[in-house]
């Protein structure tokens, strides 16, 4: 399958979103030590939403997509297209990623070394989660407050050589923008429309920009969720997933 088909199927996953370029001046302040974002409570999740995507100089597409979460575990989701036929079906758990393409018959198992090498960023399992939900980054790692106001807060951290600012609305305690920079892309997240459950704050809607380099002004990728709807489990979840023996390894 060619390469630029492939970016879409792994970018429905963990895409980037769209904002202008360079937002935080650094005015750090000391290390916080507070818990600015509520954290969706959950074991098993489940997600439904409509993703589009659209790569520079390509018309967008849409499907339809299902996931299925079980916290800092597993993720699973299917891509479905016309008539509600999978086409992909992916999971990512903390090792790695596996895809298979039901229409080519193909799969691929990536670890994230790979990952970062194929699609500059600085992905990992805990990453691709707080992607999903909208949450901090590896909120137990070290993050120091940048800005700091009665709205908003500016969270940073660093993940390899990336360097990650979570734009935080105080009053919601939830994220609304990410933007990671790094030495070969700048990875750009947007979340809006936050509705409220028994079990925390979740978007509506996300977009995310990938751009090459730290120059902003046109994305090489856009990705958009729209009209999440989350489904809580108090049982646990199955993840069907089943490498037929007559698909090729790519």
């Amino acid at each position: 399958m060619r390469r630029q088909q492939w970016r879409f199927y792994y970018w429905l996953l963990i895409g980037a979103g769209c904002w202008q370029s360079c937002l935080f001046l650094p005015q750090k302040s000391p290390v916080s030590h507070e818990r600015p974002i509520q954290a969706l409570d959950f074991e098993y999740l489940t997600l439904h939403a409509t993703i589009s995507y659209r790569q520079e100089g390509q018309s967008q597409r849409s499907a339809q997509v299902r996931l299925r979460l079980q916290k800092d575990q597993c993720i699973w989701w299917s891509v479905l297209g016309p008539l509600g036929i999978e086409i992909l079906r992916g999971m990512a758990t903390p090792t790695g990623v596996t895809l298979l393409n039901r229409t080519q018959k193909t799969y691929h198992i990536y670890d994230y070394a790979t990952l970062q090498s194929l699609w500059p960023g600085p992905w990992n399992y805990a990453l691709i989660q707080a992607l999903l939900l909208g949450e901090l980054a590896r909120a137990h790692k070290p993050r120091e407050v940048i800005q700091s106001n009665a709205q908003e807060i500016v969270i940073q951290q660093q993940i390899g050589a990336w360097m990650l600012n979570h734009l935080v609305n105080r009053d919601l305690g939830k994220l609304e923008r990410l933007v990671a920079k790094g030495p070969r892309g700048t990875f750009i997240a947007d979340y809006h429309q936050f509705k409220a459950y028994q079990e925390g704050l979740l978007f509506k809607k996300a977009a995310f920009n990938w751009y090459y380099g730290t120059t902003t002004t046109s994305p090489a990728m856009t990705v958009k969720l729209a009209g999440l709807r989350p489904r809580w489990s108090q049982k646990p979840l199955r993840f069907p997933f089943v490498i037929p023996a007559n698909y090729e390894k790519r």
